[in-house]
């Protein structure tokens, strides 16, 4: 009698045939299993075009010794566990997510992509190689802070919490890539005069290098061979970086130096408008549609509550913003990280709809109604803050 064989040997063919009718969780915990079974998973979530996760932290009372990653399943409303292969790096702080990457903060604040699928690992530049940084050593001749040109000090371990954006210009996998990323703080010797800067490394780079100019860019879009990045006054602007070690910026659409214009806001907003005036504020996000269109949406909050969002498409032919009062069939994720799905190919996901994380919760913001729509989604751990979208990605 011939001797048993291996799970871990079977066939890929086979391991496919009981992936097919799984849910995407647990495809996922399933290729924690050995190598194996992670190429059978990754083949089979390729197939699939499920909506975004949210990355949470781990609960800090966990009684367990193991490194647990979690994640929340928007359409089931269910927080799921996996034990972590990347034992060394599952417990550091994830400061964003791109094209299924996360991005992750050691405790020297350097900045390290991982595809949690795969658990490939991408190391950038360290944080010293930025323009402006040095590190400061204790007693003991351990690193202990950053002075940093114009932004002050900050902790090793802490710096990673200035870092607000980070974007990739494709998936990483294949070794040619660009990432982005946005550093904003206070300025040194004021309590409350902010300060950013937009630091860029391409693959193979040793280094971080700084952008030019001092426009402060909330957030950016790579679309073909161009990154389009929007400025917080609602300027757009074009970054091409073929063929020079600094990218050429040019400004598509002129910032309008207000937030209003963009807005449709109904009688009672204007009323209180001079009252709420010094508590506004808009958040801008740049979004990839499944057609290829950007959209420029602007979430406008008061005392951190999010108020009303607005879409508009930007029309690269013409430069100029297009309102939009509908995305059809479709849902968008604003956030960290940002994205477009069809609403059909995950169930429970509203179409024509805003997903966005505020105070430990999912919110949804109804575009045909003009109104935010009731939580129905409870609260995801504790006093956690989660703001992580994660779109999955087996390559």
């Amino acid at each position: 009698m011939a001797p048993p064989v291996p799970w871990s040997d079977l066939p890929i063919d086979i391991l496919l045939k009981f992936l097919k009718p799984l849910e995407v969780r647990d495809i996922i915990c399933f290729s924690a299993v050995c190598s194996t079974f992670e190429s059978a998973a990754s083949l089979c979530l390729k197939q699939r075009a499920p909506s975004p996760w949210i990355v949470l932290e781990p609960p800090s009372n966990d009684a367990t010794d193991e490194i647990i990653e979690c994640y929340y399943d928007l359409c089931e409303e269910k927080v799921w566990r996996r034990i972590s292969r990347q034992m060394s790096c599952c417990s550091w702080p994830t400061i964003g997510s791109s094209h299924g990457w996360l991005v992750k903060a050691d405790n020297q604040s350097n900045l390290h992509l991982i595809n949690p699928i795969t658990n490939r690992r991408i190391s950038l530049p360290p944080i010293v190689t930025m323009e402006g940084v040095y590190p400061v050593y204790d007693n003991e001749s351990n690193m202990d802070r950053y002075m940093i040109q114009d932004f002050g000090e900050a902790k090793v371990k802490d710096l990673y919490r200035q870092f607000t954006k980070v974007v990739l210009s494709k998936d990483p996998s294949d070794g040619d890539y660009i990432v982005i990323l946005v550093h904003y703080g206070k300025e040194q010797g004021f309590v409350f005069r902010n300060v950013a800067r937009t630091l860029f490394t391409k693959a193979g780079d040793k280094n971080w290098t700084l952008l030019p100019g001092t426009t402060y860019y909330e957030d950016f879009v790579f679309r073909d061979g161009l990154f389009y990045g929007v400025a917080d006054l609602g300027g757009i602007y074009t970054f091409n970086f073929s063929g020079t070690p600094s990218p050429t910026i040019d400004i598509i659409i002129d910032e309008p130096g207000g937030d209003d214009e963009y807005f449709d806001s109904n009688e009672d907003f204007y009323l209180y408008y001079d009252q709420l005036e010094e508590t506004l504020a808009t958040t801008k996000h740049l979004v990839l549609s499944p057609l290829g269109d950007i959209l420029a949406v602007w979430q406008k909050t008061n005392f951190f509550k999010t108020i009303e969002i607005n879409v508009n498409k930007v029309d690269l032919e013409k430069e100029i913003m297009v309102k939009l009062h509908s995305i059809g069939d479709y849902s968008m994720f604003v956030g960290t990280d940002s994205g477009c799905f069809y609403a059909k190919d995950s169930s429970g996901v509203k179409s024509n709809s805003a997903y966005f994380i505020e105070k430990n919760k999912v919110k949804v913001y109804d575009l045909t109604k003009r109104s935010l729509e009731s939580e129905s989604f409870s609260n995801l751990f504790g006093k956690k803050h989660p703001s992580i979208w994660m779109s999955l990605n087996p390559n």
